[in-house]
Formats: C-alpha cells, structure tokens, sequence
C-alpha cells in the first residue's frame, strides 16, 4: 500500500512538476476539490495548433487516468482492511476497473501562446459532481431493490409464492451492480460517514432478498 501511495505521489509531482507557469484561471482546478493532471510543452517539433492540443490533451488525460489507476489497484489489492480509515466491504473486493474505459466526468482545458510555443492542458474531475454522480446510481438501484420487495409481497399475499421467489431471486443482480458506483464513491473521497451508510442501505436490502428467498424456498411464509 505505501509504495501505492508512494507511485501516486511521484506521478503527480512529475505531471505537475513541468507546469509551473499554468493559466492562473486553472488554479481552482489544482485545489484539495478536483483529481487533475496539468501537461505543459513548447512545439519543438512544430506540430499544427490541432495536432499540438491534441496531444497536451491526451498527455494530461493519460497521467489523470493513472492517477486513478493507482487509487484503483490500491482499493483492489486491499480486501476488508483498513483503507485510509475506512474499510473495504464485499461489494468492492473483488472488482477491478479498468482505466482503459472512459473516466466519466473528465474535463479538460488547453491554451497555446504562438509567440513562445508554450502550450498547457489541463484534465480533470471535480470530486464533487463525481461523487453526486455515483450517489443517483445507487439511489436508482435502492429504488428498484424497493420496488422489487413491495412486488415480491404483493404476490405472496395473493398467494403467488414461486412467483414471488423467482422475482427475488432474478433481481439480485441489482447488488452485483452497485461494486462500480461504490468503487467510485472512494476513489472520489465520499465521506466515511456517508459511505458506511450506502453500505448499510444495501446490506440491509440483499439480506431482506436472501430472507425472504429462504424463507419461501422451505415455506415459512
């Protein structure tokens, strides 16, 4: 874990380290809120305006994304330990996400002086609005698991049974599908308070699915 923690460090201070003289408009975007990857080059090799921007541009999302690569590896090689104060649960133990795949969220900026051929970009994810992001994808899926148990008891109560238990049993998938938000949720520094809660919601809900399975599989209800 520290040398994780070590090989993040020094890839922010290298992305950063040549970008000392960034738009001072950006300066928000360097601060505690936003992940951020600043790249700064002059056109030695005169490459047009677009082919230049393109290439800041992907330079800045590359060394963003293995930021966020090394947050990943550092929660996925962690299983239930103490990760920073807060402890990984089963939903995200055994997950692996690849930042091969599009970073949700990402922005980014560019300026270019034709006088000096200095350019700098700049890619970045303000925790904020990713955290917000992750948190209406749960809310989405709390509401289905909801909606899935008042429609499992309805059909028990009209005497529906097997129905009822074939319902339950095809929508576990539902907690399957929350690894990646909460995955997320730390790679974004959501509050300890609020992620233990996520993961008390859903607990809660998959134990109330498993029960009531078990419970019409032996016919106790």
């Amino acid at each position: 874990m520290r040398q994780l923690v070590l090989l993040l460090l020094v890839i922010t201070n290298l992305c950063n380290s040549f970008a000392q003289n960034y738009p001072p408009e950006w300066r928000m975007y360097t601060s505690e809120g936003y992940l951020y990857s600043i790249a700064s080059e002059e056109n030695e090799k005169n490459m047009s305006k677009t082919r230049f921007e393109e290439h800041l541009l992907n330079t800045a999302r590359t060394n963003l994304a293995k930021q966020i690569e090394v947050r990943i590896q550092n929660y996925a090689q962690i299983n239930k330990q103490a990760v920073n104060g807060r402890t990984s649960i089963h939903y995200s133990s055994n997950a692996s996400f690849s930042t091969d795949v599009n970073v949700k969220l990402l922005r980014t900026l560019y300026t270019y002086n034709p006088t000096t051929k200095q350019g700098h970009a700049i890619a970045y994810v303000e925790k904020r609005v990713a955290r917000d992001y992750y948190e209406k994808e749960l809310l989405s899926v709390l509401s289905k698991s909801d909606n899935v148990i008042e429609e499992a008891n309805n059909l028990i109560k009209n005497g529906f049974k097997n129905k009822a238990k074939n319902v339950l049993e095809q929508n576990l998938y539902l907690f399957k599908s929350v690894e990646e938000p909460l995955y997320w949720l730390n790679i974004y520094e959501i509050p300890e308070t609020e992620y233990s809660d996520w993961h008390t919601q859903f607990s809660r809900r998959e134990q109330t699915f498993k029960s009531m399975i078990a419970d019409l599989q032996h016919g106790t209800i």
